[in-house]
């Protein structure tokens, strides 16, 4: 008696969950990010995020199929449902379906999601983007981003050590508490924050001139290159095809920041400095993540007078 072992020919065909699985982790399934993106295993992290904050409320990690993201919101929101006063929940154009949208409302949560009207019809209609709401929630939406930057980059969840879901899981929504915890300290600190910001002399928008490892056409090859300091503790970056938004801490005359944003859409994060030199030009240091370091020079743009 012969045994005989033959293996599948897949030479030429579409790799799916039906014909791969993982020989370490069965729960990891394919899954592409994006048109032109290749596939891999992965689950799905997702984050309910309250607005005034910018602090995560709720974190759920699932298999990573195309309805796990409304299936997780729906998931995420219900337990706040029960509240007398009326909530929202802000979300892109990849919840626009007329399906979420009635589970929305079923449940009397508005939705404040990003209308899809690419070749389709969009379920979101007037009734709801009249409203001044709608568009703030949109725009405050994407604050979810520094949240994912941060867990992917700092926390080291990019590329999880754990196998299984459940252990997945856990370290993802271990990391959405330390993010959190992080935050915490600048919120409850937000009047001497406001102080110290006070007394910043880089507080404004300074135009981007030079680079030591760019030419200028790369700096401004999208739009004219710029940072923007605020004095909440936030700010603004953008440069050749990246564009960022500032974590800061001040003092009189430099302010520190971590950043974390896109670089032709891929996710990038990192941290760095910023210094008022002696001719009122700013000498900005401005590092990747586990990459390049960068020295930028900085002029005024239009910024408040000197304190």
């Amino acid at each position: 008696m012969a045994v005989v072992a033959t293996e599948a020919d897949f030479h030429g065909e579409r790799r799916s969950n039906e014909t791969h699985a993982s020989t370490t982790d069965p729960d990891a399934k394919l899954y592409r990010k994006g048109k032109g993106k290749e596939a891999k295993l992965s689950f799905m992290g997702h984050g309910l995020m309250e607005n005034r904050h910018g602090l995560l409320a709720n974190a759920y990690l699932t298999e990573a199929t195309g309805y796990a993201e409304r299936i997780a919101a729906l998931h995420m929101i219900e337990p706040f449902c029960d509240r007398p006063q009326a909530i929202t929940l802000g979300a892109d154009k990849a919840y626009d379906t007329k399906d979420f949208v009635k589970d929305l409302r079923s449940i009397k949560v508005t939705h404040h999601v990003a209308q899809n009207v690419n070749g389709r019809r969009s379920a979101i209609d007037g009734r709801t983007t009249r409203h001044s709401g709608y568009e703030v929630s949109l725009r405050i939406r994407k604050r979810i981003e520094e949240a994912f930057g941060w867990i992917k980059t700092v926390a080291g969840q990019d590329k999880t050590k754990f196998r299984g879901r459940d252990r997945v899981g856990w370290a993802f929504t271990f990391a959405a508490a330390a993010y959190d915890l992080v935050r915490l300290p600048k919120l409850i600190g937000g009047i001497v924050m406001t102080g110290a910001a006070s007394n910043c002399r880089l507080i404004g928008r300074w135009r981007i001139v030079a680079a030591d490892i760019w030419d200028r056409d790369y700096l401004d090859l999208v739009e004219p290159a710029v940072i923007t300091i605020t004095p909440d503790g936030s700010g603004e970056i953008a440069f050749g095809a990246m564009q960022a938004n500032l974590d800061i801490g001040y003092s009189g005359s430099s302010v520190s920041f971590t950043w974390y944003g896109f670089d032709e859409m891929d996710e990038v994060s990192g941290d760095g400095h910023a210094e008022l030199l002696d001719d009122g030009s700013v000498e900005i240091t401005f590092a990747y993540y586990n990459g390049d370091e960068a020295i930028l020079k900085a002029k005024p743009q239009t910024f408040s007078t000197a304190c």
